[in-house]
């Protein structure tokens, strides 16, 4: 159910910030608003809040004559907040069409995205199953703990959670994405926090005139999703809904003798609902707002663990231009969290389990941006900004059950701020240079932790813990050189910055296979320099991109080992209790690791209706300087392959069917830092098909990982194999009016 209360609350801080900005985008001197074109149409070159950007503006008009039987599609994309032709931008950058999307057999977004190598989540299964702290988003290597060291958007607003920087993806249906960027490299020069290891911004659906999609889906494991979009223009006001359901039994994530008595299918249900209003207020100004409710049940693969989470999000915004030619997007959010845990302690044959706790974890943030850009003459583009972030977050734990009563609390209560402000400059010194070069400040604090433990006899520990702040200053430097109408060259050099949240500075976890991490209040932030070089090329019927990159982590956050428990288990500090054969493990900031590598991406289309890919991502990731560990020197950080590639053959021809085969392997790797746990490569593949039957109907069907591999996709402590998903079928039809 819906809180009043969190509604209420959200909607206020949005009410208020909306008023003053339609008061201030008002029409001058009576003149009357008309609805024009959709300014976020599909295809339309946008500003990072939707704006279109004008003639003067639009890299359309400003490119020279080029043959273009010779030239990739010139793709309009927000890397730097701003839109640029995605071959102006000193990065690796791949943008994943909705046609794309759609012919991929994933069922979610993150299972969309591993067919970019060097995209994961901390471990390899799919978020349908895996506990959301196993589910931030890596980039180049860049990641292997809970906590996501890459910013996800979701139309330009942050989605990663506030507490712990991971991601729900479930929240976003697949069938509501108009297209996906992915920026691997530093983006803190320009987004600031979690920006460390790329950016990843999802747009979805905006409203256009009379719309109505329709999409449902049935599948093996008593799967079935359901999907609606709804738009329409009522006058100058574009409207639209949608509504997502999915539910599944799923699959027991464990090798089968590693299985006992307790273990179920490990699974969730999901729900989300969202609603998007857009109108000009003036001749010059644009009004959105975005209202968003996510619930999602998680089965955790036994009877009594369960997780359930809602998510109430609002996002409202004016974009506006003055008379000057200046264009402002100003921007509003809230992201209120709830999420309630049930834990449980199994023995050891994995014969029984018992209740053991119980976590309510709220967290709320707010956010706020405003960013000013500007052309200046015909060859220079300047932008400037500032945004802040408040998050409050709590944490209340129950544990240690007598006679069906938890006897025992722990709350851990913590807020924290975020901040900066950054100025970008794009110059073109001539038709075939450009330069881009951007510089942030930004400002955290953490504060207001403490930790308060009772039970029956009352106050066990109350600590206060110190307030922490820094402050971080992230530059960045690209260029691009067009050498010919189907060669660009380009290079970047950046330095990117991650805060640790409230997960790793105040909450201790217990995970599987009896391993303790402790938290730290005295966590530093982490940062990232790094540079790239890459070409890219497009010739009649292939083009592609080449990159060679490295990037060094400095007081990267790892959990580290302070000692194992042995046979008899006991109290380890800072773990406390830690079970017979356990881990104890503590989060710090280890010191350096590097990472080294080769990105290629290529693409051939050599007859009408057929086309080819190949991805690949070459790494070499190791810790070079850790003196706070020295036993992980030289050592691989945790579930990061070496290897990594994803080939894709696609047919697609509207009289007949479309359909595409898609391999995927992943290499070696380990589950720890210390090398201990091995974790064997796979192969997998993946089918989809898809014919239409009229001009308004479609079906399609899929088949993921259709040879049925065994993949492993961790090893514990005990020897235990969590594997990805079974072969998973599914048949499906969409209706488009």
């Amino acid at each position: 159910m819906i809180d009043l209360r969190r509604l209420g609350r959200c909607l206020a801080v949005c009410m208020l910030v909306l008023g003053a900005a339609a008061r201030a985008g008002e029409p001058e001197d009576g003149a009357e608003t008309e609805p024009g074109p959709d300014p976020r149409a599909a295809g339309a070159a946008t500003t990072e809040s939707g704006q279109p950007t004008g003639g003067e503006s639009d890299p359309e008009s400003a490119k020279e004559p080029e043959d273009e039987a010779e030239l990739e599609e010139h793709v309009v994309v927000t890397a730097n907040r701003t839109a640029q032709d995605k071959r102006d931008i000193p990065a690796n950058v791949t943008v994943l069409t909705q046609e794309e999307i759609q012919m991929t057999p994933a069922r979610t977004v993150d299972d969309v995205l591993r067919q970019i190598p060097g995209f994961s989540l901390t471990r390899a299964s799919s978020s349908l199953v895996a506990s959301v702290g196993t589910a931030p988003a890596v980039l180049r290597g860049v990641g292997g703990s809970s906590s996501s060291r890459t910013l996800v958007l979701l139309d330009g607003v942050p989605m990663n959670d506030p507490y712990g920087g991971y991601v729900y993806w479930t929240r976003v249906p697949k069938d509501s994405i108009s297209r996906v960027e992915v920026v691997r490299g530093a983006g803190s020069n320009v987004w600031g926090n979690l920006a460390m290891a790329g950016v990843i911004n999802i747009f979805t659906e905006t409203p256009t005139a009379k719309t109505l999609n329709l999409n449902a889906m049935a599948g093996t494991d008593e799967t079935m999703n359901m999907n609606l979009f709804a738009s329409d223009v009522l006058g100058p006001v574009a409207v639209s809904v949608s509504a997502d359901y999915y539910d599944s039994d799923g699959y027991v994530v464990w090798l089968p003798e590693d299985r006992g008595l307790v273990d179920e299918s490990s699974h969730k249900q999901f729900e989300t609902f969202t609603t998007k209003i857009e109108t000009p207020i003036s001749p010059r100004s644009t009004f959105f707002f975005t209202g968003s409710y996510f619930s999602e049940d998680h089965a955790k693969g036994t009877a009594i663990r369960n997780e359930y989470t809602d998510i109430l999000s609002f996002v409202a915004g004016v974009d506006l231009r003055t008379e000057g030619g200046g264009e402002w997007a100003l921007h509003v959010f809230t992201n209120d969290k709830g999420s309630t845990k049930w834990d449980s302690s199994i023995a050891r044959d994995r014969s029984s389990e018992r209740l053991n706790e119980y976590v309510d974890q709220p967290a709320f943030a707010v956010g706020t941006s405003a960013v000013w850009s500007k052309r200046l003459g015909e060859n220079n583009e300047l932008m400037s900004g500032v945004d802040w972030q408040w998050i409050d977050t709590d944490y209340t734990e129950d544990t240690v059950v007598v006679d069906d009563e938890f006897t025992r609390r722990r709350e851990i209560p913590g807020k924290q701020q975020l901040g900066g402000v950054f100025v970008q400059d794009i110059f073109r010194v001539s038709p075939k240079w450009q330069l881009t070069a951007a510089g942030r400040f930004d400002y955290f604090q953490n504060h207001e932790g403490s930790e308060l433990i009772t039970d029956a006899g009352g106050v066990v520990r109350d600590v206060e813990f110190d307030d922490h702040s820094e402050t971080t200053f992230n530059p960045s430097v690209g260029a691009v050189f067009h050498a010919t109408p189907i060669v660009s060259w380009r290079a970047a050099a950046y330095r990117g910055f991650r805060a640790p949240n409230a997960d790793e500075l105040y909450r201790g976890v217990t995970a599987r296979g009896g391993v303790v991490v402790a938290p730290n209040p005295e966590l530093d932030a982490e940062h990232l320099v790094g540079v790239e070089s890459g070409m890219d090329f497009a010739r009649h019927k292939i083009g592609g991109q080449i990159t060679v990159f490295w990037n060094q982590l400095r007081d990267r956050v790892s959990s580290v080992k302070v000692a194992d428990a042995g046979p008899e288990g006991g109290i380890i500090e800072p773990c406390g209790l830690v079970e017979p054969d356990g881990v104890c493990r503590v989060r710090a900031n280890i010191g350096e690791m590097t990472a080294k590598g080769i990105e290629l991406d290529l693409g051939y289309h050599p007859v009408p209706f057929w086309d080819f890919s190949f991805s690949y991502l070459y790494e070499r990731a190791e810790f070079t300087d850790t003196p706070n560990s020295p036993e992980l020197q030289g050592l691989v950080p945790r579930q990061v392959p070496e290897n990594m590639f994803t080939a894709t053959i696609g047919y697609a021809n509207a009289r007949l069917f479309s359909a595409s085969l898609q391999g995927r392997y992943v290499g070696d790797r380990f589950e720890d830092d210390n090398n201990e746990l091995p974790v064997d490569d796979f192969f997998v593949l993946d089918l989809m098909f898809s014919k239409n039957l009229s001009e308004s109907v479609a079906i399609y069907a899929s088949a993921e990982n259709l040879l049925d591999e065994v993949t492993e996709v961790r090893v514990t402590t005990a020897g235990e194999v969590e594997i990805g998903a079974p072969r998973f079928v599914s048949l499906g039809i969409r209706f488009a009016f």
